[in-house]
């Protein structure tokens, strides 16, 4: 299967990059690119994982005004694909929002990534609280990355349902000491179903 890999953004999401590390007949594009290039790229992948910065209108373009570089008008072309993976900050809203199913794929909700973040747990968080939590957010972050880059690894893109329900599980035991995973652990979800 051949899998392409949008990991776009700043530096501040290179943890996922354990995700896909290990995939084999991968392409990786970390850059910007010319939407009919992307296009033609989703269009000659079987797999596709989109991850970086953005929220419920998609992933974000290179520059504050610039269109999203993931948007709605890309879902036609990703609906015919076998398997799909969405990471980004309420990436499920924007599904959701565009009424997007998939029978084969992950995504996340509102997942804290970053310190900033931490305001999701608790709006009445003022910045000194704010470090309290990093150490949490980062071992959510490599965390959740090691287990669902190891479970592709193992099992391959065929049941993502199997996968999401094994990175639960595995997920869940960093929530007993960890009150971010308890919070992204709950924005984990399967065809937007779970």
């Amino acid at each position: 299967m051949k899998t392409l890999i949008l990991h776009i953004g700043d530096s501040s999401k290179d943890f996922l990059k354990s995700i896909y590390q290990e995939i084999p007949q991968k392409t990786v594009i970390s850059d910007f690119i010319p939407r009919e290039v992307l296009i033609t790229e989703i269009e000659n992948h079987d797999a596709i994982i989109i991850m970086g910065n953005g929220g419920n209108d998609g992933v974000w373009g290179e520059k504050l005004m610039d269109a999203n570089f993931i948007d709605s008008s890309i879902l036609n072309y990703l609906k015919l694909k076998k398997s799909l993976i969405f990471i980004w900050f309420n990436a499920h809203k924007f599904l959701v929002e565009n009424r997007f199913q998939h029978q084969n794929m992950i995504c996340t909700g509102m997942f804290i990534s970053e310190p900033l973040e931490a305001i999701f747990l608790d709006n009445k968080i003022q910045n000194p609280e704010i470090d309290y939590y990093e150490q949490m957010i980062e071992a959510s972050n490599f965390v959740f990355a090691d287990i669902l880059g190891s479970l592709l690894n193992e099992y391959g893109f065929q049941n993502l349902k199997l996968i999401h329900s094994e990175l639960k599980r595995k997920y869940f035991n960093l929530t007993i000491q960890n009150e971010v995973a308890v919070f992204n652990f709950e924005r984990l979800y399967c065809n937007l179903n779970n």
